[in-house]
Formats: structure tokens, C-alpha cells, sequence
């Protein structure tokens, strides 16, 4: 109905194709840059990096992430990242083949979902020649593991297997885990950001989850900061100067970004409640979107007919 499908992409296979968009990538992109100061006047802004490099642009886009460096520095409403007393293994397991699926008790190209202590997700990802099937399970902690703590998790880890142990002998998880090496197993504490009432000052503007990170449980992190891009270039191509690109970029973008945070705040406490009322009304409604159309309905209005990017032919 709406000229495309569900569908997805790796993550690595979408940074190759925008860097294919540059003209000049080798000079335009530059690596092992850590930001370490910035000062700016009406003129220009100056980036200071650990290096002692130093560089001057007309405006510059802190797209940095839930830790960034670029609203820190500059002071634009920074508040910590907040702790949502969850955790998540996620695994990658490279060129699944049939008799993965079949042990697993999965079909090819499906998406399994559902919950236990927390939320369970299963998904093939990738071209044929670089497909993957990802999994995740999500559950309750009151600790986030360390920083340094969060890759190359040993299958046989105590954590993992603390969470294995509450899932039933024939539920995915258990084969997933078992084909899952040490290097494409993470394990770490999910985050989110208290939403910015401000996401630009002077020449520097914020983008993504630098201003609203989100809980992964709408799916929507990614998509959101590339819409984000898109009207931000829009403000800045329509708009008198870069103050008024800035503050109309805000102005379009806070509400749904906002209402996108807080859809997958509610989310998360769903799905870790063990308040029993709770639990029976989260499986209510989730079989209620499953099997209805007009919670569908509401999920599709939010995620795409609420986007702001209409004219699909213009970005493909």
C-alpha cells in the first residue's frame, strides 16, 4: 500500500553504500580522529583532536552517538545517558545453513519473536552472499556490564547461560547460542538519553542519537537518525542561514523523535515487568497487534505514514 515492504540491511553494507555517494571519500572521510575540543565564532567552527590536527568548517554535525563527545564539549543540554536496568546478548552467526534453521526450528527469511524474562528476536540479515542470522535476548539487571566487559563473551559464560537456563530445552536459543563464536557475541547494558529540549548551538547542530537515543524495542534508532539527515538537509538547503535551518530542523523533528523514545521506554518495562497484571496485559496486546488490525493500524501511522520523507523516488 505504500510502495515498499519491511526490510533491512546490515549496518555495514548501508556505510559502504552512503561512502559510494562521496566523490572524494579517501579526503572527505578520516579515521582515528577523537575529538577533543571545539570552539567556534559567527564565522566558523574550530575541532581540536587528540592528534593535534585541527580543522575549520562552516557548521559542523555531531551525529556521534549516546555518548557524544560534540554535546559534551559544547555543553548542549548533556545529561549522562540512562540505564534502563536491562541487558542484551546479541549474536551473529555468518552463512547459516538448513540444518542450523532446522535445529534451531526456524524457517528461512523469518523473524521470531517473543517473550520471556525479557524480549527474544531472531532474524536472517544480509545478501546471499554475506547472509546471517542475528539473535538477541534481552532481560532484567540492576548492572550494566562494564565497558570493557562487552565483547567476545565465551558461549559457556556463566551470564549467558544464567539466561539460557530460563527458556525451555526447545526454544532457538539454545542451538543460536551454541553455533555463536566468542568474536560475534556481545553482551552489554541498553541505554537511552533523556530527550534534548535543545539540539544545536552556534554552528554545531546534533543528529541522531547524540540528541534522542532510543531503546531498541520500536526498531526505529537508525531509521530515525537518517531522517533526521534528510530534513536537516532540507532546512539547511530552504532556510535564510544555518540558525533558522537549525531551530526549523528542531521544531520538525522533536516531536517524533520524542514520541519514539518514549514508545520504547513503555516497551522495555513491558517487557521486564513481573507484575503478573502486567505480564497478561502485555501478552494481550501483543497478540492484539499480532492478530488485529487497528493496533497495526496505530503502529503503521506512527512509523511510516508520520514520516517525513514522502517522495521515496527522490532518495533511491
Amino acid at each position: 500500500r505504500h510502495g515498499f515492504g519491511i526490510g533491512g540491511c546490515l549496518r555495514a553494507d548501508l556505510v559502504d553504500t552512503l561512502k559510494k555517494s562521496l566523490d572524494d571519500k579517501d579526503s572527505i572521510l578520516q579515521y582515528s580522529h577523537k575529538l577533543v575540543n571545539i570552539t567556534q565564532d559567527d564565522d566558523c567552527v574550530c575541532l581540536q583532536f587528540e592528534n593535534g590536527k585541527k580543522q575549520e568548517h562552516d557548521f559542523v554535525i555531531g551525529a556521534d552517538g549516546i555518548h557524544s563527545s560534540v554535546a559534551a564539549i559544547l555543553e548542549i543540554d548533556h545529561s549522562p545517558p540512562i540505564y534502563s536496568d536491562a541487558n542484551i546478548f546479541y549474536g551473529v552467526i555468518e552463512k547459516p545453513d538448513e540444518a542450523l534453521l532446522k535445529e534451531s526450528g526456524l524457517e528461512p527469511h523469518a523473524i521470531v519473536q517473543g517473550n520471556n524474562i525479557g524480549e527474544f528476536i531472531t532474524f536472517p540479515a544480509g545478501p546471499e552472499e554475506r547472509l546471517v542470522q542475528v539473535w538477541a535476548a534481552t532481560y532484567p539487571s540492576s548492572k550494566a556490564p562494564l565497558r570493557e566487559e562487552w565483547g567476545v563473551v565465551e558461549p559457556a559464560s556463566k551470564d549467558l547461560q544464567a539466561i539460557l537456563d530460563q527458556f525451555v530445552s526447545m526454544h532457538p536459543i539454545h542451538s543460536l547460542s551454541a553455533h555463536t563464536t566468542p568474536d560475534r557475541l556481545l553482551h552489554f547494558g541498553l541505554f537511552y538519553r533523556k530527550h534534548k529540549d535543545k539540539w544545536h548551538k552556534g554552528r554545531t547542530v546534533l543528529l541522531g542519537d547524540s540528541c534522542h537515543a532510543t531503546l531498541p524495542y520500536v526498531g526505529q534508532g537508525a531509521n530515525q537518525a537518517i531522517e533526521d539527515a534528510i530534513v536537516l538537509a532540507d532546512c539547511l538547503a530552504t532556510e535564510k542561514d544555518y540558525n533558522a535551518a537549525f531551530e526549523s530542523y528542531y521544531q520538525q523533528r522533536n516531536k517524533r523523535t520524542r514520541r519514539i523514545v518514549n514508545m520504547a521506554t513503555i516497551m522495555n518495562k513491558l517487557h521486564h515487568t513481573q507484575n503478573p497484571i502486567l505480564v497478561k496485559g502485555r501478552d494481550f496486546l501483543i497478540n492484539r497487534i499480532l492478530q488485529g488490525k487497528t493496533m497495526l493500524k496505530m503502529l503503521e501511522k506512527e512509523i511510516v505514514e508520520e514520516c517525513p520523507v514522502k517522495d521515496y523516488a527522490k532518495y533511491s
